[in-house]
């Protein structure tokens, strides 16, 4: 491959550009509290105080110093979310030209999260637990052709975490927790690029190529946690560490064959390049109270630092590639929970729930359209039934309503600017099965 510096400045833009926006999430960025069937219900109210299933670990592994005997907790959540632009006026570099397109269709992708979680008692004080699941994830796809085709086309983010678990419970009414969190992390995005705008004359949306960019590591971190059991009132606390990750991949760039000759570069060229990814820590208060043998009510908050994300650096083997170190300004976010849950009888649990959520993204212009978060609502409703000692079910419900969220970002490459307003919700549902053995 010839080592041109004719297109290294549109391939370092376009790199840094893809890398930089997997973090422009949904509220609360584009972590997924979707851990847990029986905390749908409840909106996850409480979770850090929670002692229902074992998939309370995730919370505060603290939580499993609390259930007796060995248990198991299988759940899966489909998350149908639903991501509408509408143009308001996005122009070339110019400020005067129109970008052409269409408004992109529902830009959300329908997305299956599982976990899973198993608990045992080693002795009458240790207790051992893993969990497996899916903390941070996005996914959003546009129609081809779209308006903001130079912004963004495809972009996924998954991410699968093991964490095994100790909780030592020192008394009753005291347990204390850690676990250690191996995650895997890969991401692919892709979006057009306005040849015509950056080096064949007065000829701009006439002449598209596009970049894909993919790229995958595995990262380490810990989570920690302490919880206080009076009987009828739970406290909970826990800590979930950052964890960073250095993807390694590939960045495929098309180039229209009239541009790959002004640029004296291939049709089609690959190049590798890692970036970094810092994923953020979090802090969880919980308190959960027995109002009576039927009712039981709790609230949380949490804070989650995205404030972390200074920047992204992407770096490209090539030498004849600068490394670029862009600016990501998100702000620390906060989420409210208020939930309850009804006993009936001795087998069904009720439960209900509120949140809120506060979006990191800070305005209009660091918002992209790889995913546009906003702060939103949830509304939840959950059913627990007990079959007998070993088994039982949950289910929950939880609607997510998110605020208008305005968009004015400029495309690094070309300085064209996407200008418009995205709406957007989103529904839940989730189905778990608890074995006690």
């Amino acid at each position: 491959m010839r080592k041109n510096k004719n297109w290294a400045i549109p391939a370092v833009l376009l790199g840094g550009s893809l890398f930089l926006s997997i973090n422009n999430g949904h509220a609360a960025g584009f972590a997924l509290i979707e851990q847990s069937a029986s905390g749908m219900g409840k909106a996850f109210a409480g979770m850090a105080a929670s002692t229902e299933d074992a998939s309370a670990m995730f919370y505060n592994p603290a939580a499993i110093g609390h259930l007796k005997g060995s248990q198991s907790t299988v759940a899966g959540h489909y998350i149908k979310p639903s991501s509408k632009f509408t143009n308001n006026g996005s122009v070339l570099a110019d400020g005067s030209t129109p970008l052409t397109g269409g408004n992109g269709g529902d830009a959300g992708v329908p997305a299956f999260v599982p976990n899973a979680y198993y608990k045992s008692d080693l002795n009458h004080e240790v207790v051992f637990g893993v969990g497996l699941n899916v903390p941070f994830g996005l996914a959003t796809s546009y129609d081809p052709g779209w308006v903001g085709r130079y912004h963004a086309q495809l972009s996924d983010l998954t991410t699968i975490a093991v964490s095994p678990t100790i909780a030592l419970k020192s008394s009753e009414r005291f347990a204390f927790g850690g676990s250690l969190v191996f995650q895997y992390a890969e991401a692919t995005l892709s979006n057009r690029v306005d040849y015509g705008s950056i080096c064949c004359g007065p000829a701009p949306q006439t002449l598209d190529g596009s970049v894909s960019l993919t790229g995958d590591d595995v990262g380490f971190g810990i989570a920690l946690g302490g919880l206080v059991n009076t009987g009828t009132t739970r406290f909970g606390a826990s800590y979930r560490s950052g964890i960073s990750h250095e993807l390694e991949g590939e960045a495929k760039f098309i180039t229209p064959q009239a541009a790959a000759t002004v640029l004296n570069t291939e049709v089609s060229r690959t190049e590798k390049a890692t970036a970094e990814l810092h994923l953020p820590e979090t802090f969880s208060f919980s308190y959960e109270r027995d109002v009576s043998s039927s009712l039981a009510v709790m609230a949380d908050v949490t804070l989650t630092k995205w404030s972390s994300f200074k920047e992204l650096a992407v770096d490209f083997e090539n030498p004849n590639q600068a490394d670029t170190h862009q600016p990501e300004e998100w702000e620390d976010s906060w989420r409210y929970a208020l939930g309850m849950v009804y006993r009936v009888g001795g087998r069904m649990k009720l439960r209900a729930g509120v949140a809120y959520d506060e979006t990191p993204i800070p305005s209009a212009e660091l918002r992209t359209a790889r995913i546009a978060g906003s702060d939103r609502t949830w509304a939840s409703l959950g059913l627990g039934y007990r079959f007998n000692n070993t088994m039982s079910v949950d289910v929950g419900y939880s609607h997510l309503m998110l605020e208008k969220a305005k968009i004015n970002n400029k495309d690094e490459l070309t300085s064209s600017t996407l200008k418009g307003e995205y709406s957007a919700t989103v529904d839940i549902v989730s189905a778990q099965l608890n074995m006690s053995y």
